[in-house]
Parts: structure tokens; sequence; C-alpha cells
């Protein structure tokens, strides 16, 4: 590691060293956030959910377990408050930003579901996060059956109409929501790391490409692919030695990895390179 470690790598280290049921998702978002974007600290975001929350509380009076507090909750966030899908620029690595979802009112699925979830948590009401394909929801288990809540597009769905929400947004026949397994803690920081990796991949920003990798990495500690990715992040960065440990590390893993000839092959040249420097 090179130099000091930024407080917010810090703090998500502490945030994940625990049990997975104990990881706080808004807290592990922040930490992202706060390297990434490099806050001194992330406490005014804390305070914008803390104020929305009473708003809400405010607005809808106390929680019922209900299909009716749940629409009313979802139509003041989205309608009342503006918080949305931002459709018009989905890639943006922004949009994976908790602080500045805060401040822009747009976001991803992921992102708006975690808003949602410290709403509701400041009000007594114990949403879980809801990994479905294509779609990322919050989930609340009401007595006359689950409901999903999608902040993004300003709806709540019962299982069925869920299901069919699904199938339109990735064109694959799906099983009922209820059917898919709770999604961990972990999972979750994994899917909002690979957003903001890929997301930063397409634009050629390694550096904060590397970032997401590192952190992915330590939720998946020696996973290949995330191995193979770092290394070649590390060699964009011209961090060779370490780069090239990496790709070392992946096809010892890998044996049979359908990209060895690209690895080796970018193995060797690097080789070349450092063989003419010494």
């Amino acid at each position: 590691m090179h130099g000091m470690e930024h407080p917010g790598r810090t703090a998500f280290r502490r945030i994940i060293h625990q049990p997975d049921t104990a990881i706080d998702l808004v807290e592990g978002a922040l930490s992202v956030a706060q390297e990434d974007l490099d806050l001194h600290d992330t406490l005014a975001t804390r305070d914008v959910l803390r104020h929305l929350a009473a708003r809400t509380a405010e607005q809808l009076g106390p929680p019922e377990p209900t299909l009716q507090y749940a629409e009313q909750l979802v139509h003041y966030l989205h309608r009342v408050e503006g918080f949305t899908g931002n459709t018009a620029d989905y890639d943006n690595p922004a949009n994976s930003y908790l602080p500045l979802v805060c401040t822009e009112r747009k976001g991803l699925p992921i992102t708006l579901s975690l808003l949602l979830l410290a709403v509701a948590a400041q009000n007594g009401i114990a949403l879980e996060p809801a990994a479905l394909p294509a779609h990322f929801m919050a989930r609340w288990s009401l007595p006359a059956g689950p409901v999903f809540l999608d902040l993004f597009f300003g709806q709540v769905l019962d299982g069925s109409a869920c299901r069919v929400f699904l199938q339109a947004q990735s064109g694959a026949t799906l099983p009922d929501p209820d059917l898919f397994p709770p999604v961990t803690h972990r999972a979750v920081l994994v899917r909002l790391l690979n957003n903001l990796k890929q997301s930063y991949v397409r634009r050629a920003r390694f550096g904060l490409a590397l970032a997401a990798t590192e952190r992915l990495l330590l939720l998946q500690p020696n996973l290949p692919e995330e191995l193979r990715d770092r290394g070649m992040l590390r060699l964009r960065m011209d961090d060779f030695h370490r780069g090239l440990y990496d790709l070392e590390r992946y096809v010892e893993a890998v044996p049979a990895a359908v990209d060895q000839p690209l690895i080796h092959r970018q193995a060797r040249s690097i080789g070349d390179v450092l063989d003419a420097r010494s």
C-alpha cells in the first residue's frame, strides 16, 4: 500500500469486518463515497437522511405495515421529495454515491433503495435489500405478503406484479421474486462497487476503477477474476511489479481460463519493458 490509507478506506474495512447482518449498508456506501469523493467526513449526508426521515414521519404519521402505507412512503419520497432514477445519465458514477444522490435527488436503483432503507429504519420500518435480476429494490414483509418498493420508478409491487415488471426489464422468464434467496449485505456492497468499477473502466478512469476493485477484494478475498482485474488496472497505472504479481496469481488459480493467452502476452510485454529499464 502506497502512503497513508484514506479514512474512507479505513472506515470501509471496519464496517465489513463483522458478521454480515451487522454490516450497516448505508455506512458502507458512505465510506465508499468518502474515499472516492475525498470527503473529510459524511456527517452532512447523515444529517440530510435524518432530516428526510423526520419530514417523512411528519407527513405520513406513524408507520403501519400495510400496502397503503408503503405506497404513501414511496409516493412521498418520489413525488414530493423528488427522488427518482437518473434515466437520462444512468451510467454516471455520481449515481452510485449516496451523498450525491441526496443532493441531486437522482441515482441508481441500488443507491435509491439504500436511501429508502435508511429513511424507513429511522422511522422503525425494517425493510430488506432485494437484489433482483435487472433491478434493485427494497422488500417489506407485510402481514398480507411481501411487497417491493421501487424508488427509481416510484412504484410499489406485490410479488406477481414484481415478476411481470422484472421480466419486462430483463426479457427473461423469471420465478416469483419471493423465491429469490435473501441477499447478503456483503453482496449488496459488491453490487454497488461493481457498478462503480465498470462505470470508471468505461471512462478510462483507472485509478477509481482500481479503488473499487481493491474494496471488492476486501469483500471477496482472492477471488481470481478480481485479482486479474486488479492486475490489469495496476498495469494501467504503471504499477508493473504488483500488476504482474496479481496476473501470476490469477493464472495459477485458474489454469484453464480462456483469457490465459491474453494474460501471458500482456505479462511478456510488460516483462520486456521492465527488462529494458533495468
